[in-house]
């Protein structure tokens, strides 16, 4: 894949992609300033507690909750 160095650019790119878009929108709010974002972690709240609680529901009947 090309070593760890293409992998780390790989990682920072999708993180990007996902921040750029937390960043252009009002729904999901990211919850770590701008120079503190973690390339693996990516952090945000949703509108509502409710809303929270569907979204963990519907994406761990999903397969993505560990």
């Amino acid at each position: 894949m090309g070593g760890i160095a293409r992998m780390e650019a790989l990682n920072r790119a999708k993180a990007k992609l996902i921040y750029d878009y937390l960043d252009s929108q009002d729904f999901y709010r990211g919850t770590a300033d701008a120079d503190s974002r973690s390339d693996m972690n990516v952090t945000f709240r949703l509108p509502s507690p409710e809303l929270e609680q569907k979204f963990i529901g519907e994406a761990t009947a999903a397969g993505l909750a560990a």
